[in-house]
């Protein structure tokens, strides 16, 4: 059974941005080619070309970034801060913190390697299905961020996001 990790305080924005450039890449040889199954309401897909998603995202973190704190929330997060940084997208200071999931369930656990998404979802009781969505990993990996830090509660990391 799959755990409502969000409260009446946690909100989350869903966009769902394409790359044009990327449409004929797939997934498929070593995992699920999933592009197509993005799985959560949103007002539609929209399709655009990298410098348009460029301006469109450094556009919503500064929006953002007006009404209060940005946490940037991901796993296995520095592939793909450098894969934005290789489209012309510098997420350098749009973020007040940076949220790995995958380190930090590593180092909670005392882990000599990072565990996958599915792991980690698969430990907290979150059902899943579709990951290797650009969306759906956003999601999962969202939801996987939240039960860690409710499981754990922020004492135990520190005492306040500080330390994220």
């Amino acid at each position: 059974m799959s755990k409502d990790v969000f409260s009446a305080s946690i909100t989350p924005i869903t966009r769902y941005l394409i790359i044009e450039e990327n449409l004929d890449k797939c997934n498929g040889i070593h995992v699920a080619d999933n592009k197509s199954r993005f799985d959560f309401l949103c007002e539609g897909s929209e399709f655009c070309s990298q410098q348009q998603i460029c301006m469109e995202v450094t556009q919503d973190l500064l929006e953002l970034g007006q009404r209060g704190l940005v946490i940037l929330v991901g796993h296995s997060i520095d592939g793909d801060i450098e894969a934005l940084r290789g489209i012309g997208l510098d997420l350098q200071d749009m973020f007040d913190k940076v949220l790995d999931i995958a380190l930090l369930h590593q180092g909670r656990h005392h882990l000599s390697q990072k565990r996958s998404l599915s792991k980690i979802l698969d430990e907290s009781d979150i059902v899943y299905q579709n990951l290797h969505n650009a969306g759906n990993d956003a999601h999962y990996t969202l939801c996987g961020g939240i039960s860690l830090l409710r499981k754990w509660g922020f004492e135990d990391l520190g005492g306040s996001l500080e330390l994220l």
